[in-house]
């Protein structure tokens, strides 16, 4: 058995380890904080995944009356994919709400593929 006590046996504590590793912790929270705002700012720039537009029918020969949408007019404000929007498709989807199409039965609204050739697409202001 030892004779030491257990105060001979403790090592002394020194600050100076603390004190060497706080601008590493300050330079990496620093790091981090930027990392952060770099994200933020990206997606705060990044465009909608859809976005409201105005239709208006061009080219009313060329208008299908659509059986599901009894009541659709001429002219009417949609959602529309941001990615749809700016492609060159021949026909671009848009969502309208029940009430612009004229049928109760479809409460989140339904998708409408348009000719694009026979429709003029306005942004809307919102």
């Amino acid at each position: 058995m030892s004779t030491e006590s257990p105060a001979n046996l403790a090592t002394p504590v020194t600050t100076r380890g603390g004190r060497a590793r706080f601008p590493a912790v300050l330079t990496a929270v620093a790091a981090g904080l930027v990392l952060v705002l770099g994200v933020m700012a990206v997606l705060a720039v990044a465009p909608k995944p859809e976005q409201t537009v105005l239709v208006q029918f061009s080219d009313p020969t060329g208008r299908v009356i659509l059986e599901y949408c009894p009541t659709l007019p001429g002219s009417f404000e949609a959602e529309a994919r941001t990615a749809d929007l700016s492609g060159t498709s021949r026909t671009i989807p848009v969502r309208v709400t029940a009430d612009t199409c004229g049928n109760p039965q479809f409460e989140r609204g339904i998708w409408l593929y348009l000719q694009r050739s026979g429709i003029t697409l306005g942004v809307a202001d919102r």
